[in-house]
C-alpha cells in the first residue's frame, strides 16, 4: 500500500511539472487526462 501511494504521489508531481511547461490552451486537456489517470489507481 505504501508503494502504491508513493507511485501515485510521484505521478501527480510529474503531471504538475508537465502541466507547468504546457501552454495555456493545452492545459485543460492535460488536466483531464491526469484526472482520468488518477482514477485508474
Amino acid at each position: 500500500m505504501q508503494k502504491r501511494q508513493a507511485e501515485k504521489s510521484a505521478f501527480l508531481l510529474y503531471v504538475m511539472l508537465c502541466d507547468l511547461q504546457n501552454v495555456e490552451e493545452k492545459r485543460p486537456l492535460v488536466m483531464r487526462n491526469s484526472l482520468q489517470a488518477v482514477d485508474f489507481y
